[in-house]
């Protein structure tokens, strides 16, 4: 069985789902909440690479790790030039991850083309000799021949190839753990932002049409996994609240970012943060 998942901005949380069960393990949800993900973005440099995650590939797994006390579960390899030949990977018949990659190389898409934020990781595997991978964009059983393949691997310095090792034992997360976990990320990436520097807000006020409609991108990847903490809160039924109130924040980011009054994004987004934390305090304490 082959599931699929995508249509996300982001999809290292698809990819890693897929991963776990289509290796015969039990579907494991929140993903992006549980590896601390969402807990820490990184805002300065490109305005396209703004409001990705601030958690590297390998604490991430760790952290996944951590939540479901199953230690080994990932394996982890930096690619090398020997892994660039597909025949290899064919060899092996071993479903993974891969990232990042050069995605905007395997399908034209506009958002590719404006923002690069954490999207590149996809999930592959062999089927009857032949390479297959789930595009991110909507796009499964997409066959790779050894050209596309060789496409994937221009970022040679950073690219990870991500497995799962098998017969590990899981547990489902403790609801309570993550949300300590999570809510002691989110506290460290506040401090060590410094607000970097008010949100870049002179960068902000000096856009081009290109910057402006990659931080329109970048604020909707925000708006994307920050929503994942608030559901995730809402799964119990005392804080059924959360996600009404952030969506009328939501609204008032998308307004603002639409009306360009780059001046209330900081106040917007901390205000964002400050009741999420509040929430999370309040089921915790």
């Amino acid at each position: 069985m082959y599931i699929y998942e995508g249509k996300q901005l982001d999809f290292f949380e698809d990819a890693i789902k897929m991963l776990l069960v289509n290796s015969n393990y039990t579907e494991i949800e929140d993903i992006d909440c549980i590896s601390l993900r969402n807990a820490s973005f990184i805002n300065s440099g490109n305005i396209r690479f703004w409001f990705k995650s601030g958690v590297s590939v390998c604490e991430s797994l760790k952290n996944i790790e951590y939540a479901l006390n199953a230690d080994e579960l990932f394996s982890v390899k930096k690619l090398t030039e020997k892994d660039f030949d597909i025949n290899r990977i064919l060899e092996k018949n071993r479903p993974f991850v891969l990232g990042p990659i050069s995605k905007r190389k395997l399908l034209q898409k506009i958002d590719a083309n404006y923002y690069d934020g954490e999207r590149n990781y996809i999930y592959c595997f062999s089927y009857n000799g032949e390479l297959f991978i789930h595009e991110p964009d909507g796009v499964p059983f997409l066959m790779v021949d050894a050209k596309d393949y060789s496409k994937m691997f221009e970022q040679k310095d950073y690219l990870f190839q991500i497995c799962v090792n098998s017969n590990i034992e899981i547990s489902a997360p403790n609801r309570i753990k993550v949300l300590k976990n999570w809510l002691e990320a989110k506290r460290a990436s506040r401090l060590s932002l410094d607000d970097v520097s008010n949100y870049n807000y002179t960068k902000l006020c000096n856009m081009n049409i290109a910057d402006e409609i990659s931080f329109g991108f970048a604020v909707k990847n925000y708006l994307i996994q920050i929503s994942k903490m608030f559901k995730y809160l809402e799964k119990n039924s005392e804080f059924n609240q959360n996600c009404k109130v952030f969506k009328e924040y939501a609204s008032e980011l998308n307004d603002i970012t639409f009306n360009k009054h780059y001046e209330r994004i900081n106040t917007l987004i901390k205000n964002i943060d400050d009741y999420l934390i509040s929430s999370i305090l309040e089921e915790v304490s």
